[in-house]
């Protein structure tokens, strides 16, 4: 009796290890399979640094910036960069744009800013729908431009598209120059970049700034002119 029971128990035994070892080969492949799907995820989840891109801007005067030779003459608008170009020996003059298309009456809103567009750029997103954009709302009416002239030509550089306005700050500055921006603000303003910076003077410093003095003054060389 105990025989057999024996002889059970190692045939159960063998059956087991025989299951167990049929089934380790699908196990590797499925951990091998699953360490590729993550190491793949990873990687596309690594977030790619954002491509510094920077915007044009026009600040200047309202003026016709010209250029001609003896039979052309080609007159541009710096605020809307609309242009037109004339027959010196007909007077006859063809222009990018329609005369008063701010003020027609007839067309939509996105019709008027066509009209008063100098570039239409269409483009495709990444679900395959196409998108319009006329470079009058999206880059003149924001003054998001920049005006080129040289020996013969005019250029124009347009930023096109929503986009947020940065600030850059300072990490140090002069206190004549700090306070000069400080008078320009108000109250709560001013108290609030206040908050921002610490005023440092070269030969009174505190304590704790005194063991850093070295530091301060090679990372702000202007402090030891002061």
């Amino acid at each position: 009796m105990k025989k057999e029971k024996s002889v059970r128990k190692a045939e159960f035994q063998a059956a087991l290890f025989r299951q167990l070892k049929s089934l380790i080969v699908p196990f590797i492949i499925l951990a091998i399979i699953l360490i590729g799907v993550l190491v793949i995820s990873f990687s596309q989840g690594e977030a790619e640094p954002e491509e510094v891109v920077r915007v044009n801007g026009y600040e200047g005067e309202e003026t016709e910036i010209t250029l001609e030779n003896d039979k052309l003459l080609f007159s541009m608008n710096s605020l809307t960069t609309q242009f037109s170009v004339t027959m010196k020996e007909t007077g006859e003059t063809w222009t990018s744009n329609p005369e008063g298309a701010a003020e027609d009456s007839a067309a939509l809103e996105i019709e008027k800013n066509k009209l008063q567009s100098t570039v239409l750029l269409t483009y495709s997103t990444q679900n395959g729908v196409d998108a319009l954009l006329d470079n009058y709302e999206y880059s003149i009416a924001k003054g998001i431009y920049e005006i080129e002239t040289g020996d013969g030509y005019i250029k124009v550089n347009y930023s096109i598209g929503d986009l947020e306005q940065e600030y850059v700050v300072p990490l140090v500055m002069e206190e004549d120059r700090m306070e000069e921006y400080l008078s320009k603000m108000g109250q709560r303003e001013s108290l609030m970049i206040g908050e921002y910076y610490k005023k440092l003077d070269i030969n009174d410093l505190s304590k704790s700034d005194k063991a850093a003095k070295d530091e301060l003054t090679a990372r702000y060389p202007s402090m030891r002119l002061r």
